[in-house]
């Protein structure tokens, strides 16, 4: 059996705002992995009293038990730190010199592998967003005060890497130019969705999730409602969703919208539906489990994401294998699944006008657009077909460990 240590600072059965996407990921991977692997995770608790600071605890995800051994808890402020995450997580691994017993290391952040830099055996990294996005204004990404040090970080760290995923072509195009002799190290590989949870309900079932949803939000009958999924943060702007929005109803009086989510913008955001008059149609729903999210697709209309930047965003993968059409801004990866005037729409100008014009033209056709994006081709988004590369990387990284003995960390 492999072992495969994976460290970020993330709960495998709690939620931490800000890691919203990748923790979902994580969770796949764990989940759908053959039993020949075997997980533990370094991360962060959520809930201190069932898994505490600095203790192992055997928890189930999905099904599968892995153990777990959190460095620190959850920061419940709701505020933005001074602090990067990565940094304070780094820290307190080097303070609780944690000592992985996996044959692969494996990091979905770059920075806590700086502790491991002598460690001989093969890491393996995620990098989950295009990292260029350091000098984008937008960007929330804290190195973009220094963008010249996280490069040099880079430079140091990625050599180090026996395997490198990137879920942003552009970005696996951009690594393979600066780290030429990894080039066969460094690959694309796109996200995915959990066929288990989210799919497309049965017509004479899809009813019954409709009126179960506006039951539970206290909405009309006859609501048509759009869903946003995802961090509050600068990277998916959910004050230009919520203003574009409000253009695009007030001539649908029977639009409302859910926004499922949580992060350092929830107080703008809030603030932004009190100043446009939106409190009776704008519903902010915090943090929601996956099978929870899935069950609010099945009886919405359509999905919204108003992102600066992306790569391949799960929660469109997600939402789609419900059968939602989807209204994005054409960033990242996007493009490739949502295909405008069929199951869905894409906004070319991050502007309210703009966004609210691609969400007319999704609601004036709403039957045509649902059934196409109903249509969709998900096979290919699936973690059977999309994590069998990872899955035949660990067994080649687990044979390579047996000639690697593990060095301290610290």
């Amino acid at each position: 059996m492999i072992g495969i240590s994976i460290i970020y600072p993330a709960d495998p059965v709690g939620v931490i705002p800000g890691e919203f996407g990748i923790d979902s990921f994580i969770r796949t991977l764990i989940k759908s992995a053959p039993r020949e692997f075997r997980h533990e995770m370094f991360g962060i608790t959520s809930d201190p009293v069932a898994r505490p600071v600095g203790k192992w605890t055997r928890c189930t995800v999905a099904g599968r038990e892995i153990d777990f051994f959190p460095v620190m808890a959850k920061d419940n402020s709701g505020r933005r730190s001074q602090i990067p995450l990565s940094l304070k997580f780094t820290l307190s691994l080097l303070a609780r010199r944690v000592r992985p017993r996996g044959d692969v290391l494996e990091f979905h952040r770059l920075e806590p592998s700086i502790l491991f830099f002598f460690d001989k055996r093969p890491k393996n990294f995620f990098i989950h967003q295009d990292m260029k996005q350091i000098s984008n204004p937008q960007s929330d990404i804290l190195w973009r005060y220094f963008p010249y040090l996280f490069n040099q970080l880079e430079n140091l760290l990625i050599p180090r890497a026996s395997s490198l995923f990137t879920v942003s072509e552009d970005g696996c195009r951009d690594y393979r130019r600066r780290f030429p002799l990894m080039e066969d190290k460094i690959r694309y590989t796109s996200t995915f969705m959990d066929p288990e949870v989210f799919y497309r309900p049965k017509d004479i079932e899809r009813e019954e999730f409709r009126i179960s949803l506006r039951k539970r939000f206290d909405l009309p009958d006859e609501a048509r409602v759009g869903v946003f999924v995802g961090r509050l943060d600068q990277q998916k702007d959910p004050v230009l969703l919520v203003e574009s929005f409000a253009e695009a109803a007030k001539d649908d009086t029977g639009l409302h919208l859910i926004i499922i989510g949580d992060g350092v913008l929830r107080q703008k955001t809030r603030q932004a539906i009190d100043r446009l008059g939106l409190g009776g149609r704008c519903i902010m729903a915090g943090l929601l489990p996956a099978v929870e999210i899935a069950d609010i697709h099945r009886g919405a209309d359509l999905f919204l994401l108003a992102s600066a930047y992306e790569g391949m965003p799960i929660a469109i993968l997600e939402a789609m294998a419900c059968g939602l059409p989807v209204v994005a801004t054409a960033v990242g990866e996007v493009p490739k699944i949502v295909r405008p005037g069929v199951n869905g729409e894409l906004s070319f100008d991050r502007s309210p006008a703009a966004f609210a014009s691609a969400m007319t033209k999704v609601l004036r056709d709403l039957p045509r657009f649902a059934l196409e994006a109903s249509r969709g081709a998900m096979a290919s988004y699936t973690p059977g077909v999309v994590l069998e590369p990872v899955y035949q990387n660990y067994r080649n990284l687990g044979k390579a460990a047996l000639k690697a003995p593990a060095s301290s960390t610290s």
